[in-house]
């Protein structure tokens, strides 16, 4: 059975670039919710000191992921950000981080979601700690 798509994640999508290969998505999933893990705050704070250069960056980067992992609704959001950027007044710009900021958590929250739905359902055929304690012996 393939994942459901919602709105946040469209991990069919991501599946099929996979060859199907559960274990693979189950992964990347997890890394990406590790690794983002503070990246609204990231965000924010660059909009809060002015650092428009690294907000721009943060964003296009995280744009870049989100089309990778098929996280459609956060690459679209990040596109439309990157479009308005520079047409918008700052408390546009820090309504458009805030929203983006809600649009991860989300985006987190749906992820999260999956694997534990994963993990209930046993998708990657053995769970994290049996492959994190055979790797260690």
């Amino acid at each position: 059975m393939l994942p459901e798509k919602t709105d946040f994640v469209n991990a069919e999508a991501l599946l099929q670039r996979l060859n199907g290969n559960y274990q693979q998505l189950y992964y990347i999933y997890e890394a990406f919710l590790k690794e983002h893990s503070d990246y609204a705050t990231k965000i924010r704070n660059c909009a809060a000191e002015k650092d428009y250069d690294a907000l721009k960056r943060h964003v296009h980067n995280l744009k870049g992921v989100a089309v990778n992992l098929s996280l459609d609704g956060l690459y679209h959001y990040c596109q439309e950000f990157e479009q308005a950027f520079n047409k918008i007044e700052e408390k546009e710009r820090n309504r458009m981080v805030d929203r983006l900021a809600i649009l991860m958590e989300s985006t987190k929250q749906e992820l999260t979601l999956l694997l534990r739905k994963a993990d209930s359902t046993n998708v990657t055929g053995e769970s994290l700690d049996t492959k994190a304690h055979d790797s260690n012996h």
